[in-house]
């Protein structure tokens, strides 16, 4: 029995937080995982101890390709940050090959339509379908979450606002950013202070000092920072990268 005690009902962002410890633990590291809410808390039943729980995360997680390029802000375009997805893309580690592969075939759909900027209406649905009919079977459980795909048009659930994103907060971009900050791309090793965020993100074990300033968005309102969110009149946003991960 392991007790994730960094993973509870609420802020939602920890709830979402559960749920993917749950799916990658099952789909790469135990099939036979088993898990239920036990006083606030995601309770793991598994062949795997913690300490192999952290080993797998820190040294065989392999990241789902999560990838947007029909988003402003996705690193695809001229004006976007594109240094964490450039650093996937060069990557050579294992670990990456799914991302690399997906980031491809993005480009791939980009230059089929001569798209150099974030589309919109009917280039915006032409990019999606692409995507669709192109990426890889890893990244089809992403595009299945994030977008429906009708004779009408796409739809896109609540949940991840119009494609992968929370108002201008771009998620794909931000997990890209978030994964290269807990492992080097160039080695597949973890970074220096991977493990100490690792162990607060599943086991709520105190961390003091070690976030980093990026973005969270509404699933995470108490880590955003701003007005009263510290002992003075300002804050900035105090993200654990495991936790956007």
């Amino acid at each position: 029995e392991i007790v994730l005690a960094g993973c509870a009902p609420v802020p939602l962002a920890h709830y979402l937080k559960a749920l993917g410890v749950l799916r990658i633990a099952a789909e790469q590291l135990d099939p036979t995982l088993e898990a239920a809410w036990q006083n606030d808390r995601l309770q793991l039943r598994s062949s795997a101890t913690p300490d192999a729980l952290l080993h797998f995360f820190c040294r065989d997680y392999r990241p789902s390709p999560v990838l947007a390029p029909w988003n402003g802000g996705s690193g695809f375009f001229p004006k976007d940050n594109d240094e964490a997805l450039v650093a996937i893309e060069k990557s050579t580690v294992p670990r990456l090959a799914a991302y690399r592969v997906a980031i491809a075939a993005a480009r791939n759909e980009l230059q089929g339509l001569n798209l150099t900027a974030k589309p919109d209406g009917d280039s915006k649905a032409r990019l999606l379908q692409c995507c669709r009919n192109a990426f890889p079977e890893d990244a089809l459980h992403w595009l299945d979450a994030v977008l429906v795909l009708g004779n009408d048009g796409p739809k896109f659930p609540p949940l991840l606002g119009t494609g992968g994103n929370d108002g201008r907060l771009e998620f794909t971009n931000n997990f890209m950013q978030r994964v290269t900050e807990v492992m080097d791309s160039a080695t597949g090793e973890p970074a220096a202070e991977s493990e100490r965020w690792l162990r607060a993100a599943l086991f709520g074990t105190p961390a003091p000092g070690l976030t980093t300033r990026a973005p969270i968005g509404q699933f995470f309102p108490g880590a955003a920072g701003g007005a009263n969110s510290t002992s003075g009149f300002d804050a900035p946003s105090a993200v654990n990268p495991w936790d956007f991960i």
